[in-house]
């Protein structure tokens, strides 16, 4: 009897996959910049983190990522790197508070 061993996608494949449409049903929408007068605001659509999560545990259930943080006097400076098919992409920021995360 001879099985197979699944193989990981291809990350070609996998950001494909990840870069589908969402169902129309889960995109939200918030105000963003709002005229003096409070009459009219930019619409912002959004997307629950929860379902992006859900997206990448269907597509890409190895996924991980990881936050480091270091500090430089009052600055904060955050990286985040995300691995998807054993990619990994990171992107940093930094704020000038030392608020409690």
């Amino acid at each position: 009897m001879s099985s197979t061993i699944p193989t990981p996608k291809a990350f070609d494949a996998v950001l494909a996959e990840l870069a589908e449409h969402f169902d129309p049903e889960a995109v939200e929408f918030k105000a963003g910049a709002v005229t003096q007068d409070k009459a009219r605001a930019l619409a912002l659509a959004y997307v629950d983190s929860r379902v992006y999560q859900g997206r990448l545990d269907t597509v890409a259930p190895d996924w991980r990522n990881e936050y480091t943080r270091e500090y430089a006097g009052e600055r904060v400076i955050v990286t985040c790197a995300l691995t998807v098919a054993g990619v990994t992409r990171q992107a940093i920021g930094e704020s000038l508070e030392r608020s409690p995360l």
